[in-house]
């Protein structure tokens, strides 16, 4: 009963006028200057475009907010085939836990394997625009080939299927990034 509730007010998307959820903005800007355009969104793939800070152009497609599915940068293709099934966005509650597994491959020639633990810590709101988001605050803790990559907190927009916030510690430095606007 509680998760329905969850659900119908995460449905009932954020609060305001020219608020957001869904569907996505067509931009999203970032506090660090990085602009993310929306190419494609459907009810569980979002594909957008970006610029790397070091000027390369960036096309993602990521499942749920959560998985990637493909990215391209410096001309190079990453692709993730899921072996383990993906969970759907209305499955994500506090206290869910998964580990998920991918086979990368790399432009068709190099292949890893990908795993995601993830686990939901609960949720939240996350204000942009003078508009409030319900979030769910997931943690990813991603490896490859067995090694530990990457320690990454989300929160999550489950009515946009996008991060508005993240937390990433990589190589031993935490980066934050998150939406300062949409249009």
């Amino acid at each position: 009963m509680v998760r329905l509730g969850l659900a119908l007010a995460l449905l009932a998307g954020p609060a305001g006028a020219g608020c957001f959820g869904p569907p996505f903005p067509k931009t999203v800007h970032f506090e660090d200057g990085r602009t993310v355009h929306n190419l494609s969104h459907t009810a569980q793939d979002l594909t957008y475009s970006s610029t790397l800070p070091d000027g390369s152009p960036t096309v993602i497609t990521m499942r749920n907010g959560l998985f990637l599915i493909a990215a391209t940068s410096h001309g190079v293709t990453y692709s993730y085939s899921w072996v383990t099934p993906l969970p759907a966005l209305a499955d994500l509650a506090p206290g869910f836990r998964g580990t998920f597994k991918a086979d990368m491959t790399v432009e068709h020639a190099s292949r890893s394997f990908f795993q995601s633990d993830l686990e939901v810590l609960g949720d939240g709101e996350v204000r942009i625009d003078e508009c409030d988001y319900d979030v769910l605050v997931v943690r990813r803790k991603d490896k490859l080939d067995g090694k530990a990559i990457a320690d990454v907190t989300v929160w999550l927009s489950i009515p946009l299927g996008f991060s508005l916030r993240t937390d990433a510690e990589v190589d031993g430095t935490t980066r934050s990034f998150f939406v300062v606007s949409m249009e």
